[in-house]
């Protein structure tokens, strides 16, 4: 009979703090998954050992706490079945992963994703998830791209690209994506540039600013 482990992860603490959200349902949809399983072969196809659940971290590495909790549960054979909904919950990179999978199976210890209805007990299944992870890797390759490039372009259009406002412009409140002049702070713009032409260096300005009391431009969040 099979040693079960579930594994869950979400990216983020609005994720994290949501009790009926990404990561309730990741578990719920692996319990039913084993259930169905043990259904079909007399409650002898597995066991669920222990659930692992990583909030609020990143899948771009396997530095989260509870994912090298479930490895040395493998290394120490308390599990010998890795089970995820998605390979995304696993890992982002196509080199982490396969290394993950060379690792499993050097511990004798299988691997299943409900996302593909697939697993490493067989050669086909390992050279399926191989490619389904590069070509995932190459979507989001794209999609930074594509994303890098629009701000650039935007930018070069003089519109905002989100984050914080900065001194001598305000976020226009009909067309979020424009600034419009802050008149009161472009005359300290100005005195800025002055600074500048006389000074010759962005560290002395700085300096003198500081000198004189000038802060940073303040803002209230919507939190």
């Amino acid at each position: 009979m099979r040693k079960i482990a579930i594994y869950s992860r979400v990216s983020t603490d609005e994720q994290a703090k949501n009790k009926e959200g990404s990561i309730s349902s990741q578990i719920h949809r692996l319990q039913l998954k084993i259930e169905e399983k043990n259904r079909y072969e007399n409650g002898k196809w597995g066991k669920l050992v222990d659930t692992y659940k990583d909030e609020a971290f990143s899948g771009k590495n396997f530095e989260r706490p509870e994912f090298q909790r479930m490895l040395n549960d493998v290394k120490k054979k308390r599990i010998n079945t890795v089970m995820v909904t998605e390979l995304s919950r696993l890992s982002r990179s196509v080199t982490d992963f396969l290394n993950f999978i060379n690792e499993l199976q050097k511990l004798n210890c299988d691997f299943i994703c409900l996302q593909y209805d697939f697993d490493t007990t067989s050669p086909a299944g390992r050279v399926f998830m191989t490619i389904i992870m590069a070509l995932a890797q190459f979507e989001r390759e794209l999609t930074v791209e594509r994303i890098k490039n629009n701000c650039h372009a935007r930018a070069l259009r003089g519109l905002l690209n989100g984050g914080h406002p900065f001194l001598g412009y305000d976020k226009d409140t009909v067309n979020t994506g424009n600034l419009i002049i802050n008149k009161k702070e472009a005359t300290l713009i100005q005195e800025i540039f002055n600074y500048y032409l006389e000074l010759g260096s962005m560290s002395k300005v700085a300096q003198e600013l500081n000198r004189q009391g000038y802060t940073n431009k303040s803002w209230v969040a919507k939190n």
